[in-house]
Parts: structure tokens; sequence; C-alpha cells
């Protein structure tokens, strides 16, 4: 095999293996939650401001920052993986499922009208249930049942077993409660943030909470492994602190529906490490 056929080999080979890939730079943001709205381009757009922003209160060139937006957990793991973007923002489930594989290190969590801690409800239509237990062989429905261990682990902290004791679907907010309002499901799994809307809808009177969940520690920006260096994670914590609390941050914060980011430490997500254990 002479040199010029085995180069042009090899050349052929890489381009095989690596065709598709698109390397991501070490400015670069994967924002990943599971369950959540379409990855469509208006979703992207979104993501794309909220980065070049960051790269500008960081010090970054805006154009080095660039950002990709994941609706489900294989698609922002596969993202993660392989185009090796130097920051992710995640859901606590996501986080707690890859943070050893793909060493990833908190920065800051994301701070709501609530706090830095978030609170997941089950709903049922009155008349219906007592406890947890009473689901048993019902179906539980809610988006962020997308992201099924960490809500069966943590958010439940482990009283059913999925599968097992109740059947989970992915399922939209609205969707999944008028289903429950028609009694074609068991109950309904919501957030805050939807919890707080329930009582526009004309059949809020027939619902009732059945079980709130413990104060959960949110999550915010990660670094991906060492795709950035610890200057740049340095950078992007700095600028982040204030960042809703400036003009330009601040519409986009409003979109989002954040009141800030507030710098974390690992140590506080030992309790719910411990809990998503199996």
């Amino acid at each position: 095999m002479n040199r010029s056929f085995r180069t042009g080999l090899f050349a052929a080979l890489f381009l095989l293996i690596f065709a598709g890939v698109v390397w991501a730079g070490p400015h670069d943001l994967a924002v990943i939650r599971p369950g959540g709205p379409t990855a469509d381009a208006t979703a992207q757009s979104q993501v794309g401001k909220l980065i070049k922003q960051i790269a500008a209160v960081a010090g970054w060139p805006v154009e080095s920052a660039n950002a990709q937006y994941c609706n489900t957990t294989e698609s922002g793991y596969n993202y993660l993986k392989k185009s090796k973007p130097g920051f992710a923002l995640l859901t606590p489930g996501f986080y707690l499922k890859y943070r050893d594989e793909l060493k990833l290190r908190p920065l800051n969590k994301i701070v709501l009208n609530e706090g830095a801690q978030i609170q997941y409800y089950v709903i049922v239509k009155k008349g219906t249930a007592a406890s947890l237990a009473d689901l048993k062989g019902k179906t539980l429905v809610g988006a962020h049942l997308a992201e099924p261990e960490y809500v069966e682990r943590v958010v439940l902290g482990k009283q059913l077993k999925f599968g097992k004791d109740v059947t989970v679907q992915t399922m939209s907010g609205l969707a999944a409660l008028r289903k429950l309002n028609n009694g074609e499901v068991g109950a309904v799994l919501v957030d805050s943030k939807e919890y707080k809307s329930l009582g526009v809808l004309p059949f809020a009177a027939q619902l009732a909470t059945l079980y709130t969940s413990p104060a959960i520690p949110n999550t915010g920006i990660v670094a991906v492994g060492n795709n950035a260096t610890a200057a740049d994670w340095a950078a992007l914590q700095k600028g982040t602190t204030n960042f809703c609390q400036n003009p330009a941050g601040l519409p986009i914060c409003q979109l989002m529906e954040i009141t800030g980011f507030a710098p974390v430490e690992e140590s506080v997500y030992q309790g719910i490490f411990q809990q998503y254990k199996p």
C-alpha cells in the first residue's frame, strides 16, 4: 500500500466517522429541557440570545458563543457527548442522571420568583385519591415525566414504583389536566409555575392537591467536562450573577420567566445525590 493511497484511505475513514458531527466551541451553551417546548426555530433563537448576552457580560467575543436547544434527554445527551460545548443549562433530572459520566460541574443555579428551590405537585380530581398509594393501578402524566427516574426517586421519594405501581406518560400540562378532568388519567404532576395557573381553569374547583414535594435545589448552568477553561467558568459565573438586573439581560430573563442566576457549589446537591440512588 503506497503512502498516497494510505493517506486517502485515512481521510475517507475520517469523513465517514465524523460526518454529521458539528463541534461546538468552549463558549457554546446547550439548553436541555426534557419534556420542554418543541425545539423549533423560536426556541433556538431564544437560547441564542441568552448565550450571546452572557458572552457580552463575560467578556468573550459574541461570535464565539452559540447555543443549541434540546427537549429530549437523548438529543441533549448526544449533543453534549458528540459536540462538546463548554456549558449546559440543565434540569435537575438531567444533571443527576449524567453528572458523573459527563463530568458536569455546577456553576450557578436558576432563581425563580419562589427562590432557588423548586417544588412539584400531584393533582387529582376531588374524591378520587387520599394518598399516593391510592394511585396504584392508575396513570400519572405530566411534562416532567420525561425524566422518570428523577420524579420517582427525588420528587416522589420512591413512594411509587413506575411501571409496577403506576403507569407514567409524558404529556404537556394543559393537555394532561384536561385528560384528568375527563377521567382519562388518574393524576397529573405539575411544577410550581403550572400549579399557580390552575386557578384559571374552568374546572379548577374539581381538582385537589394530593401531594406536595419537598423543596428541591434548582440547577442552572454547568461546565461540561474540561471543554472550557477555569477562566471561562469564572467569567460565566461573574457575568451571570447580576444578569437579570442589567437592561440587556432583563428582557431575556423575563422571557425565560426567571429572576436571576446565583453561584452554587456542588455540595448544595448532596441530599438529592443520595435520593437519586436506585
